[in-house]
């Protein structure tokens, strides 16, 4: 199993270089993020951590162990509700709650929350598991570094939320779920 994850992880080093120089995550690791391109990216994910957590708890009903089972319902009702609760913390940022944000899902978060939904609900058990990986991989390894880098900034304006992704409690839980995979 190790094997077949890392060699994934090899697999997709061009594409994660590349999400690495994204501008989005090169100006909120250094807290040059424009306050409104945050709070529009926050209340994306805000839509689809409810539409991920609907996958997650549907990959549990289908694991073939009651371990991976659990792993999956914890997931879904702990990890994505104290990130929920962390947005909402940030929209209580005098910072950011005055700024406006979309009232619905864009078309990209609903379309792509569906394809999560769609491929643990239909697909075979080790597709709806490979559909919800890089959610907890790829943030895990860029939360890292945005941790690291955030911690060195006085008054970052986006540090907390940075430093919930380097958490060891979040990088425990990739583990696992590589490990399932």
């Amino acid at each position: 199993m190790q094997k077949f994850s890392d060699e994934a992880w090899a697999a997709t080093a061009e594409i994660r270089a590349r999400i690495d120089k994204l501008p989005l995550l090169v100006e909120l690791a250094d807290g040059t993020l424009d306050p409104q391109r945050f709070v529009e990216y926050i209340v994306q994910d805000d839509f689809y951590l409810r539409g991920y957590a609907r996958a997650l708890a549907m990959l549990g009903t289908r694991a073939p162990s009651l371990e991976d089972a659990a792993f999956w319902v914890k997931s879904s009702g702990g990890a994505v509700a104290a990130e929920v609760g962390m947005h909402a913390a940030l929209f209580a940022d005098s910072r950011l709650s005055a700024l406006p944000h979309s009232s619905a899902a864009s078309p990209t978060t609903r379309a792509y929350a569906n394809m999560l939904q769609t491929a643990v609900a239909y697909e075979p058990y080790a597709v709806g598991v490979a559909a919800v990986l890089p959610c907890f991989w790829v943030y895990a390894d860029v939360g890292e570094r945005l941790a690291a880098t955030a911690a060195g900034i006085t008054d970052h304006p986006f540090g907390h939320w940075a430093a919930a992704y380097g958490d060891p409690a979040f990088q425990e839980s990739t583990r696992q779920a590589i490990a399932i995979m």
